[in-house]
């Protein structure tokens, strides 16, 4: 996993402020910088939920002593947590991350290193495109066809090159959906997949989802 899994790294949904926490108190983020650190932090909260999932989590006694505290700390008094059995303080745990009572925020260097991965990701796929682009260029002039002038041609090759992206952002701007709703829809569809934060995946203008070479779901089908 890309990131450290600690239940240290909890902090009361209500409290925190995404700006002040990067940058400091009274800080201003740029709309991109927002957008790429909550990008990081959906990435850190979708592995955390993966990895407390109460049907596959295992906790040592001292663990379990640790939970208890934690539930009573963040439920605000909501939880009988001594009469609660270990299961029930696991899956009561989960259900506040899920609400967002608790929110998952790993060290700044993990957020900085996922989004410089991010950003190298997003730099190689536009070099294919130059490149490929480049190669339609190259064409020898003996082999091309006499030219004709084709109103939209040129937003129409762009289009094809953007008939698919490994890029939340620009997912949902092409199929139609805000940022925000679109993350809780690749929440949910990673969940229900079993995939993690760091798993990319690919998605297609016509909202088929692809994963290691094979669609595994359609993002419409996960709309609110």
């Amino acid at each position: 996993m890309l990131f450290s899994m600690d239940f240290k790294f909890l902090k009361e949904g209500w409290t925190f402020r995404l700006a002040s926490w990067w940058g400091g108190i009274g800080a201003q983020l740029t709309r991109e910088d927002t957008a790429e650190v909550q990008q990081a932090l959906d990435a850190a909260r979708a592995d955390f939920l993966w990895w407390v999932n109460p049907e596959r989590w295992s906790t040592s006694r001292l663990d379990m002593y640790s939970l208890r505290g934690l539930l009573s700390w963040g439920g605000a008094g909501r939880y009988a947590v001594n009469k609660l059995t270990d299961a029930e303080v696991r899956r009561a745990l989960y259900e506040l991350l899920k609400q967002g009572t608790l929110v998952f925020v790993p060290p700044k260097e993990e957020i900085r290193r996922y989004i410089e991965d991010n950003r190298r990701q997003l730099a190689a796929v536009h070099r294919a495109a130059q490149r490929e682009v480049a190669a339609e260029v190259a064409m020898p002039f003996s082999d091309a066809r006499p030219f004709t002038y084709t109103p939209g041609l040129v937003s129409r090759n762009v289009e094809e090159l953007a008939s698919s992206t490994n890029e939340p952002d620009y997912a949902a701007k092409m199929l139609g959906y805000d940022r925000k709703t679109f993350g809780k829809m690749i929440h949910m569809m990673k969940e229900d997949h079993q995939l993690r934060g760091d798993h990319n995946v690919i998605w297609h203008d016509n909202g088929d989802v692809e994963f290691r070479g094979t669609i595994i779901d359609n993002m419409h089908g996960w709309a609110p």
